[in-house]
């Protein structure tokens, strides 16, 4: 199949592609000869990181100025959304988020983690970068005619308000640091519903949330509450039903295509990195090519479905040169 054909089939279909910030998270990865280990303190594995001190998340500078070309491409290629993180598990906010945390994890403490006293947004805005990303990004979104998914993970495991829930690092009990109390709970279902009402409030129309991982049983009637108010903000905005079940609007298998078209009338598509994984992991990173995307785009549309491509930026938000073609 050569291009024209390639980008006409895709246009006919309708592919979306994520573009996932997940970069930042790298600046956070801890170097294991400096962390707490003495004090017994395993820090959380893989990619996902939680800063171990201020300099680490601080340090975030080096972003292109505007986004804007890469944008025109994915809407000529035939390109419908795409998706940003706005926050992740680890909590920190690539935009200017009024949040305050005040209550952290000092994971150097002598005789192991202890909880830290802080007033902070933790965010974009408090770094030398001082830019609102997703406001950029929203804005050449729209001047390419894209539609916008923002991506919201309901656990932050920065705020120490949150530790019961969602493999927190700090689970209940851990290095002797005190349970929730009920006026900490209600500060973490506060900040969890300011942020997602801040997403629905300061960046215009947004066409899905999607919303990642859950929170726990114990607050389910505040969480359901916080839903029901963003439905009056948005009313027409499309929530992916991770951590609020039946109160979603879509669901996203992730890494494979369904064998069928399921037995649900909800909407659905796959979401699927073209990389090894959804963050940026270098400029050939074993990518899968356009035949697999084809394929796989085909697959889900016949069963119902839609297909989005995960392709992460590096750490100046530049997409590999491999991933574009």
């Amino acid at each position: 199949m050569d291009d024209n054909t390639r980008r006409s089939f895709l246009k006919s279909l309708g592919i979306a592609s994520v573009m996932a910030t997940k970069r930042i998270r790298r600046v956070f990865a801890s170097n294991s000869a400096t962390s707490a280990l003495a004090q017994g303190y395993v820090p959380p594995r893989g990619n996902i990181r939680v800063p171990e001190s201020d300099d680490q998340w601080k340090a975030v500078k080096d972003y292109v100025d505007e986004p804007g070309p890469e944008y025109r491409h994915f809407k000529e290629n035939g390109m419908k959304m795409f998706a940003i993180t706005c926050n992740h598990h680890e909590g920190f906010s690539m935009y200017d988020t009024k949040r305050r945390v005040t209550s952290r994890v000092d994971w150097t403490a002598p005789g192991g983690p202890k909880l830290q006293n802080c007033d902070l947004a933790y965010s974009i805005m408090e770094t030398p970068f001082k830019r609102d990303v997703v406001r950029a990004v929203c804005d050449a979104g729209r001047r390419h005619g894209l539609k916008i998914d923002l991506y919201f993970s309901h656990p932050n495991w920065y705020d120490a308000d949150f530790r019961p829930f969602c493999r927190h690092p700090l689970l209940p009990g851990s290095y002797g640091i005190p349970d929730l109390t009920q006026e900490e709970q209600t500060r973490m279902m506060a900040h969890h519903r300011q942020q997602l009402t801040e997403l629905l409030t300061n960046y215009g129309k947004i066409d899905m949330v999607c919303l990642d991982m859950w929170l726990g049983k114990e607050v389910w009637p505040q969480l359901r509450e916080t839903m029901l108010a963003l439905r009056k903000l948005q009313p027409d905005v499309m929530f992916r039903a991770r951590g609020i079940g039946n109160y979603g609007d879509y669901y996203t298998p992730e890494r494979y295509v369904p064998g069928g078209k399921g037995t649900t009338d909800i909407p659905w598509f796959v979401i699927y990195p073209l990389g090894r994984g959804f963050s940026y992991s270098g400029a050939d990173d074993h990518f899968k090519g356009s035949r697999w995307v084809i394929q796989n785009l085909a697959d889900t549309v016949a069963k119902g479905g839609n297909f989005m491509v995960g392709i992460g930026p590096d750490r100046n938000g530049t997409f590999s040169p491999t991933a574009m073609s």
